[in-house]
C-alpha cells in the first residue's frame, strides 16, 4: 500500500505535529488532568516519545515482558527536553525500520501485548504509527481544553501555525 520511505515520512511528520503542539504548551497546563482516571498533562508528555522506538523494539520481537524498562528512561528523558528525546527516539525508530529486511514486514508474526499475532508491517502501522496519531489528538484536546482557543486544524494536522490572515 506504501513504501518503507512512506512510512518513515509519516512517522516523522507525527513527531514533528507532536513537537509543535508541544511549542504552544504552558508550564501550568502539565498539571491538568480531566478526570481522575485519565493521564494528566504531564503523564502524556512523558509516554508521548514511548510510541517511537521504545515501542517499537517490542513490537519487532514480539516480546513485552521488559517494556516498563524499556519505556522508564524515555519517560525520565522526555522530563527534561521533550523535543530532543523525540528526536532521538525517532531516529532510533527510523533505524530500527530500516535495519528489518522487506520480507519480514509481511511475514514475520509478532505478538501484541493482548496476545494476538500479526504480521510485522500492520503491527508497526496498528502500534506505532496509529498511536502516535491519537496521542497527537489527545495532546491537541488537552490542550484545547487548557484554553489555547488559537489552537486549529493546521496546528493538528500539519504542525504549524495558521497563515496571518490577510
Amino acid at each position: 500500500m506504501f513504501t518503507r520511505d512512506q512510512y518513515i515520512a509519516s512517522v516523522q511528520q507525527e513527531a514533528n505535529i507532536l513537537k509543535h503542539l508541544y511549542t504552544k504548551l504552558k508550564p501550568a497546563d502539565l498539571a491538568y488532568r480531566p478526570t481522575k482516571e485519565q493521564r494528566s498533562m504531564q503523564e502524556l508528555i512523558e509516554f508521548l516519545p514511548c510510541n517511537l522506538a521504545a515501542i517499537g523494539k517490542h513490537v519487532v520481537s514480539g516480546d513485552w515482558s521488559t517494556f516498563g524498562d524499556t519505556a522508564g528512561p524515555v519517560k525520565e528523558a522526555a522530563k527534561k527536553d521533550f523535543a530532543a528525546t523525540v528526536d532521538r527516539e525517532t531516529s532510533a525508530f527510523i533505524a530500527i525500520v530500516k535495519a528489518l529486511p522487506e520480507s519480514d514486514l509481511t511475514t514475520k508474526n509478532v505478538t501484541l501485548p493482548n496476545g494476538v499475532t500479526v504480521k510485522l508491517g500492520q503491527a508497526l502501522v496498528e502500534f506505532n504509527l496509529k498511536f502516535l496519531a491519537a496521542y497527537r489528538m489527545q495532546l491537541f484536546l488537552y490542550l484545547k481544553s487548557c484554553g489555547h482557543a488559537e489552537l486549529v486544524t493546521s496546528n493538528l494536522w500539519r504542525g504549524q501555525d495558521p497563515a496571518p490572515k490577510k
